[in-house]
């Protein structure tokens, strides 16, 4: 075995450590607790092991990466637009969004401030969490093929989605622009792939908010 494939193996179950704490270590209901713990490990962890283990910058990361394609801005754009689509069939047809609507308070689905608040806080930031911690931190991690590096982030990507939005069917708008970058020439900085996602979970949210205000 190599240097370089022991490298790969040991950032690869690095990488799954850092979710099973996410979604296994003890916290409290406290959100300043969970908060804590999210950044903890998808943040703090995968900066630290960068910088001391694999003596990196986080240009390693591409985020110090701001250019931009044609191609790119289309494929992006082209993925908030069908990621919206999707998600206004889901929210029309009520399709497998019970348990993330039941999950949001009632003071969110109602009162515009309380909505605001939930977008701008926290699913912004688990958003930019996940993509940072995907297509930045994972999505360098180099493999004898670059496939297998992008198969694992999507996977991994997948899942923080899945559980973030309390089901499969609610996570496959957000796989778009994932999707999408696989028909990039080059790896983008995650904070468009945030954006993106971002942009598709404004629209959802704002979808079902709407539906809900006018069902009363």
């Amino acid at each position: 075995m190599t240097q370089e494939t022991k490298q790969t193996l040991i950032s690869a179950i690095f990488a799954i450590g850092c979710v099973m704490l996410y979604f296994f270590y003890p916290v409290g209901n406290s959100k300043f607790e969970i908060f804590l713990a999210t950044m903890i490990f998808l943040l703090g962890m995968p900066l630290l092991y960068n910088k001391i283990i694999l003596q990196q910058t986080i240009k390693n990361m591409e985020l110090m990466n701001f250019s931009l394609t044609k191609r790119d801005v289309f494929l992006l754009v082209s993925s908030v637009i069908i990621g919206g689509f999707i998600s206004f069939l889901f929210v029309s047809m009520e399709f497998g969004i019970q348990r993330y609507v039941g999950s949001l308070s009632a003071t969110i689905l109602q009162n515009f401030k309380a909505f605001a608040i939930y977008e701008l806080l926290f699913s912004s930031l688990g958003l930019f969490l996940f993509s940072f911690f995907v297509w930045g931190f994972v999505r360098s991690i180099v493999w004898h093929r670059d496939i297998y590096a992008y198969l694992f982030s999507l996977i991994i990507f997948g899942v923080l989605i899945m559980d973030f939005y309390s089901g499969f069917f609610i996570a496959i708008p957000f796989m778009i622009p994932a999707i999408f970058l696989l028909k990039m020439e080059k790896r983008i900085n995650p904070i468009y792939v945030f954006i993106a996602c971002y942009a598709i979970g404004l629209i959802f949210d704002t979808i079902i908010v709407k539906s809900f205000v006018t069902s009363l």
